[in-house]
């Protein structure tokens, strides 16, 4: 009979710590939707780097391409693989302004990130802990400063994201898709071949 007080204690701050995760998550969302949304529409470049990008997504579709014969004018040079450009050429056409598409994306990705980041969370520390780690993550500077911006990041990072919680689940389909999601990852930035190395040593370390 003494358990009965302290099981029901315990399940009302279990809700609470919930609904409390909820509503850090709610604001967290708000907050970069507030910030991002407002800027993703400016005409001009809000950090160094989103002209770049800028001129990839426009070469991508016209000639000679973001990889031109080596040895032969215009000079140019790519740090970044075309997957993210190549998107953000087509989201360009929906947009009014040359950055809009790209930002778009980004801010799309950011949130993509931080949703994939909650169950992964879950599956080891339980619901309210995934949405602490979400809201955290959305309101760390580097996410509001450059999370909506027209950069390969956020899109690299969103399906690296896709690629962990897909390769910790054990229906074979849905590794196949963590697979997939991992090559899109790389094939936008190269350096999230890191999340993928980690994540398939931790499937080996769990399963041989």
């Amino acid at each position: 009979m003494s358990r009965r007080p302290e099981e029901s204690r315990k399940q009302s701050s279990a809700t609470w710590l919930l609904y409390l995760a909820v509503l850090l998550a709610s604001i967290s969302v708000a907050q970069l939707l507030i910030r991002g949304g407002s800027l993703v529409g400016f005409q001009h470049e809000l950090r160094y780097g989103e002209a770049v990008v800028l001129d990839q997504a426009r070469r991508s579709a016209a000639d000679p391409g973001l990889y031109p014969e080596v040895g032969k004018e215009p000079w140019l040079l790519d740090q970044y693989a075309p997957f993210y450009p190549w998107l953000a050429q087509l989201a360009g056409g929906f947009s009014s302004t040359p950055y809009g598409g790209g930002r778009a994306i980004s801010l799309i990705s950011t949130l993509v990130s931080a949703l994939m980041l909650t169950p992964i969370v879950r599956r080891v520390s339980g619901l309210a802990a995934g949405l602490f780690c979400g809201a955290t993550m959305l309101t760390m500077l580097e996410f509001l400063r450059f999370g909506f911006l027209m950069r390969v990041d956020p899109l690299a990072l969103a399906l690296a994201m896709v690629g962990v919680w897909c390769t910790q689940d054990k229906s074979t389909r849905m590794r196949v898709l963590g697979a997939a999601a991992f090559f899109f990852a790389v094939y936008t930035r190269q350096t999230t071949v890191a999340l993928l190395l980690a994540s398939y040593a931790h499937l080996f370390l769990k399963e041989g």
